[in-house]
């Protein structure tokens, strides 16, 4: 039987009636003392907090009263509340910079600055683990991560220039610099083989099509990271398909004033002419 949303609002107010005439003084005792409380915490909330809504009077619910309900927040407390949050966190909470080790964007808050000029033991020590010399790498790609030409000191090592800071420090995240006080070369970093270079100057402005159209090797890499405690591990396979192109000629539109005829699909369903024709 299928009822209507009067007639089901009706038989829920009986039933919750019915319920409540048969439950005991201790249970009705504790109902409304729920319900008690539930009004004070909404009323409290209120009176704290500007940017909270009436709740309004509880909908009944089934065997229990006191639930309120749900309401869409109004796009104006949601800028106040992002406001706020400005506010609190201030432009250091906000602010975002890039590691020097693995090329990442994090907040500047979490980073971890290494002053070149005072911490000359850490450095050197750094030098050992992200040094480049046994990388055997292309000398644009190791040009391109060789830090030498804003601070000396740094020469030799694979770091991020966007990393550096012209005040004399480098900028490292908190799972870098976790992996740098035990000594160990961070997973992610450019030196651990997650280096990928930028287009020359004279790609920038190429548009996808004409990349397509002169690219020799289509490469896939896929990486992921075998979760087990101390065992995790990084597991990386790039693949490389041939996919040398035609000349360019072949591959550009053709000439309208070059086509002698055109071919016409026809689709839809055929014709009774069309169909005695193939039968």
């Amino acid at each position: 039987m299928v009822f209507s949303a009067e007639e089901r609002r009706k038989r829920h107010s009986l039933a919750v009636q019915r319920n409540r005439a048969r439950e005991s003084p201790e249970r009705r005792a504790e109902r409304l003392q729920r319900q008690r409380e539930r009004q004070l915490r909404a009323r409290s909330a209120v009176g704290d907090n500007e940017l909270c809504q009436s709740i309004g009077e509880p909908h009944q619910t089934w065997l229990d009263g006191g639930a309120p309900t749900l309401r869409l927040v109004s796009t104006s407390t949601k800028d106040e509340v992002l406001h706020r949050l400005r506010l609190t966190l201030g432009p250091s909470g906000l602010d975002d910079a890039t590691c020097a080790l693995c090329d990442c964007g994090k907040l500047r808050q979490s980073m971890t600055m290494i002053s070149i000029g005072d911490d000359r033991d850490r450095i050197e020590r750094m030098q050992l683990l992200l040094s480049s010399t046994d990388e055997h790498l292309p000398a644009q790609l190791t040009d391109e991560y060789d830090c030498s030409g804003l601070f000396a000191c740094l020469g030799g090592m694979l770091l991020s220039k966007q990393g550096v800071h012209p005040a004399g420090y480098i900028q490292v995240c908190k799972e870098c610099n976790v992996s740098l006080v035990k000594q160990l070369v961070p997973k992610f970093t450019i030196k651990n083989g997650f280096y990928v270079g930028s287009l020359p100057s004279h790609l920038l402005s190429a548009t996808l099509p004409e990349r397509l159209m002169t690219q020799t090797v289509s490469i896939i890499a896929v990486t992921r990271v075998m979760r087990g405690g101390a065992h995790r591990a990084v597991r990386s396979h790039c693949l490389a398909f041939d996919s040398t192109p035609g000349p360019a000629a072949t591959l550009l539109p053709t000439f309208i004033s070059h086509i002698n005829c055109y071919r016409v699909v026809m689709a839809g369903p055929f014709t009774t002419e069309q169909q005695a024709r193939v039968r």
